[in-house]
C-alpha cells in the first residue's frame, strides 16, 4: 500500500535546528523507506512507513489552529502490518473500525469502515495531523492506534491499526518479561538517517519512561540489543499515557547527537512514529 504521510520537526538538544515544510512518501520496500523530502538538517521527525512526531503540546491542539484553517475531505485505507519486520501492510478488513481526525472547527470527525476504506469530511488541513483508529467493542486483537498523516490537501492517507497479536509476537521474540499494561502505550519507533534517507543503524533510545525497550535485530527482535539494526526499528513498552496525551522520547543518533520527539499516545494503544537523526 502507498499513501502520503506527515512529517514534523523535533527538538535537537545537541543544538541542531530542524527545518519545516517537509514531505515524504511511503514505500513497501524496506530498502526504499520514505523520502526525507526537503529536510536538510538533523532533528526532523519523520514518519517511517507510518506515523510521526511533534514538537510540543501546542501543536497537538486544534484550538491552536490558525483562524483561517482549511477543511479537507480525507479518503484512504486503514492499513495493518503483515510481518514482524514491519515492512509490509495490507488493508485492515473483517472488523469495524472508526477512523478519526482533528476537525477544522474542533473536536473529531470520523468515519466507520469494515474493509479499511474510509472518507472523512471536515478534517483540519495540516502537513502533520494525528489520525486515530479504534476497533469496535469486543475486537480485542485490534489496538487503538495513532499515526501522523499529511492532510494538507486531499491526497490519500493511510493510518494504521496495530494488532495485539503482533505486539505479543514481538515481545515473545525479544524474550521480554514485562507484560503490556492497559494503562500504558506501546511506541513503535523507526529511526531514519537524514543524510541517506534510509533506516539508521546504531541509534539508541536514551529516554522513554516505559518499562522495556525492544530492538529489531537481524530479522527478529531483542530485549538485549542496545541499538537499532539496519531496519531502524525499536519498540518501547508501557509508555505512561492518558487519552490524547503527549510523551517525549529521546533518541541518540549514530553521531552522538540527541533529539527529542513528543508523541501523542493513548492508554492501551499504539503510536507508530519516526525520527530523522545524524
Amino acid at each position: 500500500m502507498n499513501a502520503r504521510v506527515g512529517l514534523l520537526v523535533v527538538a535537537g538538544v545537541a543544538g541542531v535546528a530542524g527545518v519545516a515544510g517537509l514531505a515524504a512518501c511511503v514505500s513497501e520496500d524496506p530498502a526504499r523507506p520514505p523520502r526525507v523530502g526537503t529536510c536538510t538538517d538533523a532533528g526532523c521527525a519523520v514518519s517511517p512507513p507510518h506515523g510521526g512526531g511533534t514538537t510540543d503540546a501546542g501543536a497537538d491542539s486544534v484550538a491552536d489552529a490558525a483562524p483561517d484553517a482549511e477543511a479537507v475531505t480525507l479518503r484512504g485505507t486503514v492499513g495493518t502490518f503483515l510481518d514482524v519486520g514491519l515492512a509490509q501492510t495490507a488493508p485492515a478488513a473483517g472488523v469495524r473500525l472508526t477512523v478519526g481526525f482533528d476537525g477544522v472547527t474542533g473536536g473529531t470527525v470520523t468515519d466507520e469502515t469494515t474493509d479499511g476504506v474510509f472518507e472523512v469530511a471536515g478534517a483540519l488541513a495540516s502537513p502533520a495531523a494525528w489520525a486515530t483508529v479504534e476497533a469496535e467493542p469486543g475486537a480485542t486483537d485490534w489496538l487503538t492506534t495513532l499515526t501522523l498523516v499529511d492532510t494538507a490537501d486531499e491526497a490519500p492517507v493511510e493510518p494504521l491499526v496495530v494488532r495485539l497479536s503482533l505486539i505479543d509476537t514481538l515481545l515473545a521474540l525479544g524474550q521480554v518479561t514485562a507484560a503490556r499494561s492497559s494503562s500504558g502505550a506501546v511506541v513503535m519507533l523507526q529511526v531514519v538517517s537524514l543524510a541517506q534517507g534510509l533506516p539508521a543503524a546504531g541509534a539508541r533510545v536514551v529516554r522513554h519512561g516505559g518499562d522495556a525497550l525492544l530492538y529489531a535485530d537481524a530479522g527478529t527482535w531483542s530485549g538485549i540489543a542496545d541499538e537499532t539494526d539496519s531496519t531502524g526499528w525499536v519498540l518501547v513498552l508501557n509508555v505512561p499515557a492518558s487519552s490524547g496525551s503527549l510523551r517525549e522520547i529521546a533518541v541518540e543518533g549514530p553521531s552522538g547527537a540527541e533529539y527529542t520527539a513528543a508523541l501523542r499516545v493513548a492508554a492501551g494503544g499504539v503510536t507508530v512514529a519516526g525520527v530523522a537523526v545524524e
